[in-house]
């Protein structure tokens, strides 16, 4: 199954600054045929690396209705894994950026944040489940019952 990239290039491309910035990075021998295959790469790394984290808790966005913080912190991780596959010095701004977004991803793994709005659907029940009888525990049963039922 393929994968859809979360940001698109023209996103990428507009964290790198202006034209002259990208040409130097994408067209360092100014062959005048810059380098878009790295930065749809770098699209794809970063959008598995999300997944990778948010996969385990959300069900994903199956639509590509993403919300926009997850196109952010996308896009940073993909400015990042553009340096890299390039190999290319990743400046210190580029470096803070990542550091944000994985820290922020990680939190909205943690359940401490969400993905943004349209939310994602947890995997985990939020529900508590008291249809087998009655025999799975539910806080009112617990409280009548208690360690020593109700005497």
């Amino acid at each position: 199954m393929a994968i859809t990239p979360i940001s698109s290039r023209d996103d990428i491309l507009k964290r790198l600054g202006p034209p002259s910035q990208q040409r130097q990075l994408l067209d360092p021998d100014r062959t005048l045929s810059a380098n878009y295959a790295a930065v749809d790469q770098a699209c794809l790394d970063s959008t598995g690396e999300i997944q990778a984290i948010l996969e385990s808790k959300f069900k994903l966005y199956a639509d590509g209705n993403y919300p926009q913080r997850l196109k952010t912190l996308d896009a940073m991780i993909a400015v990042k894994c553009l340096y890299v596959i390039l190999r290319v010095p990743v400046p210190e701004d580029v470096m803070d950026g990542w550091r944000y977004a994985t820290s922020i991803l990680a939190k909205i793994e943690a359940g401490e944040t969400a993905p943004g709005s349209p939310f994602a659907q947890t995997r985990l029940s939020r529900v508590i489940d008291n249809t087998d009888g009655g025999r799975r525990f539910t806080n009112e049963a617990f409280r009548r019952g208690g360690l020593l039922g109700g005497r």
